[in-house]
């Protein structure tokens, strides 16, 4: 390092590493499938009722890196791989921490050892998106299910709020990676029907860029 190093542009060729989360209907999937020239990498059925090129299901955590070398090394007009969905990747995950320790399942590593072990796992499946998005160029955005977790906060009441549906040690990693986090919702409201509290749906759905008490959310851009 020298001091002739030193830039103060902004970069503004970074490919996209977004992560989409929400309830299931709420069109994540649709939304991927408009990013610029998509191509699935599918841990669930959820584009069958989509036009849009997708690589065969995976069935291992080998399969996943695998289509992801598969787009670094070889030629192909696809400008955004979309992962639909990072939750249901994680079994795959955790099968194959499970196989390399011969252990039968993730629990029996110990209290919380076999999550932390995938971790590990995730920074490589992390490292290959980076090396894709170094060679490629490409977008990355992770499609994801939401689920109403427990919020610790070392100076509050503890609360519940929207996260994406990973273990924690995982959620974190993921997150931390990303430029966006992004929580898709259906808009709705609380509201007073006499002495009751009802649900009400708008019909519209909506994206929240920031992070607020009730979700999980950023956005460096």
């Amino acid at each position: 390092m020298n001091l002739s190093q030193i830039t103060s542009s902004r970069r503004t060729d970074k490919p996209l590493r977004a992560l989409v989360y929400g309830n299931a209907g709420v069109g994540k999937s649709t939304l991927g499938a408009h990013a610029p020239s998509p191509v699935f990498l599918c841990a669930e059925d959820g584009v069958s009722h989509l036009d849009v090129q997708r690589f065969p299901t995976p069935e291992s955590w080998a399969d996943v890196l695998s289509a992801i070398d598969a787009l670094t090394r070889e030629e192909h007009p696809f400008k955004t791989l979309v992962i639909d969905t990072i939750d249901w990747l994680e079994p795959l995950c955790w099968a194959h921490v499970c196989k390399a320790a011969g252990k039968p399942d993730i629990e029996a590593f110990g209290y919380g050892k076999g999550y932390v072990a995938a971790v590990d796992a995730w920074r490589l499946f992390l490292s290959r998106l980076e090396q894709l998005q170094a060679r490629r160029g490409m977008h990355v955005i992770l499609l994801g299910h939401a689920v109403a977790r427990d919020h610790r906060d070392p100076e509050l009441d503890s609360w519940k709020r929207w996260s994406p549906k990973l273990h924690q040690a995982a959620a974190d990693l993921i997150c931390e990676w990303c430029d966006a986090v992004l929580y898709a919702t259906h808009e709705a409201m609380a509201r007073k029907d006499g002495p009751k509290v009802r649900g009400v749906s708008t019909g519209q759905r909506v994206v929240h860029t920031e992070w607020t008490a009730g979700h999980v959310a950023k956005n460096r851009y």
